[in-house]
């Protein structure tokens, strides 16, 4: 099956989209951020056929003499077939760093360096399907044991079946990336995926514990207060409560039976 480009963005970009090799699953060139479509000799585009997807990452600095711009990093992807919408991607090699590539001869040597990594995502695309659905199956194992992590016992026995390290119960009341980390196959293994969300379910647990036991714990005794003794002002010549006088305001009491303070 042939390919051909189909739409590329007008820009300055060194990186030319082409075809790299023909076939039922083509591998395709772009620049990174570069907006490419490919179409099939039998009409099919790149936005629903599966395909390799190579993408060189350029770097531009400018001087007196002008752009100066270059490839810097690669990416090689394998990409499914459109399917709900949505089109699966393993990537096979994520932001590596290479050596610098400005010519045409450069960026050629540059892409037969990725050979190897070209025919794992040749081979991975003829098999997309069985990887993701390999995926769900060893991450099914969350919702058979996340009751287990109710107790930190229960939880070591999940991660334990599940063939998975444990994450101490202080790492994982402070790990931020356990309580907010989004953690999705590709981007993740199954073995992380497994560990991080058993991790989390047991986080769940200790904060219900630690709400508990907040709300279990007895009230403090309330301080007695200490009446503030009021400043004497005003004297009248009246009796006392003790028949004394003179009596001050505002307690209309004499000098011995005013109250003392603390």
């Amino acid at each position: 099956m042939q390919w051909q480009l189909e739409t590329a963005p007008t820009s300055k970009a060194i990186v030319v989209p082409r075809v790299i090799a023909h076939g039922v699953i083509p591998v395709l060139l772009s620049a990174t951020g570069r907006y490419s479509v490919f179409i099939s000799s039998a009409g099919e585009t790149s936005n629903e056929a599966p395909h390799v997807k190579v993408s060189l990452a350029e770097a531009v600095s400018h001087g007196p003499n002008g752009a100066d711009r270059w490839v810097d990093h690669v990416y090689v992807d394998a990409v499914g077939a459109l399917k709900n919408g949505r089109q699966n991607t393993i990537p096979v090699v994520s932001y590596q760093k290479c050596q610098p590539a400005r010519t045409e001869v450069e960026i050629q040597a540059l892409i037969d360096g990725l050979a190897p990594k070209i025919a794992e995502a040749l081979d991975i695309c003829g098999r997309l399907d069985e990887v993701f659905q390999d995926a769900a199956r060893r991450t099914a194992v969350i919702g058979q044991l996340k009751g287990e992590c109710d107790t930190r016992e229960g939880y070591e026995t999940a991660c334990a079946t599940a063939g998975v390290d444990t994450v101490t119960d202080a790492d994982i009341a402070t790990s931020y990336a356990i309580a907010y980390g989004d953690f999705s196959f590709p981007e993740y293994s199954p073995e992380v995926i497994v560990q991080m969300v058993l991790a989390r379910y047991r986080k769940i647990a200790l904060d219900a514990e630690a709400k508990s036991a907040a709300n279990l714990e007895p009230e403090g005794v309330p301080q007695q207060s200490t009446p503030t003794v009021p400043v004497k002002s005003g004297q009248l010549w009246e009796p006392c409560r003790c028949g004394k006088e003179p009596v001050y305001m505002p307690l209309h009491l004499c000098d011995a039976c005013w109250p003392k303070g603390v």
